[in-house]
């Protein structure tokens, strides 16, 4: 679950990712595989600015995709698997090709629905 949460310190960055790789190579604990590439995706982008929900918390001890739906303008909706640790700009990229579509317009826009809530992900 950490992997997914804030990055480690510089000094911990190299130990934890060789121990990760060295359990995932024995087989023996199936979240190694999983964790690594979290790990590396928070490294880049850096710690959550949001507390994890209970929706992500279940995807990752399932290590399942969240589906999430999105809808578009012309009343058509389309699913797509995405992972707890997506961030926007990795959803703005994972839809359009999904869709088919090379560039967003200027009118392309992603909002996030939860509990009652809109907020603004991207632009």
């Amino acid at each position: 679950l950490c992997t997914g949460l804030f990055p480690p310190s510089s000094r911990l960055i190299k130990h934890i990712i060789n121990f990760i790789t060295g359990v995932a190579k024995s087989d023996t604990e199936p979240f190694a595989p999983y964790c690594l590439p979290r790990l590396r995706r928070t490294i880049i982008y850096g710690a959550r600015q949001h507390n994890i929900s209970s929706l992500e918390f279940e995807a990752v001890r399932r290590r399942k995709p969240i589906t999430c739906v999105f809808h578009f303008e012309d009343n058509q909706s389309e699913q797509l698997g995405i992972e707890s640790c997506t961030v926007a700009a990795e959803l703005e990229s994972k839809l359009l090709r999904h869709i088919n579509m090379k560039a967003p317009s200027q009118e392309f826009a992603l909002f996030e629905v939860l509990q009652g809530n809109e907020r603004s992900l991207y632009p």
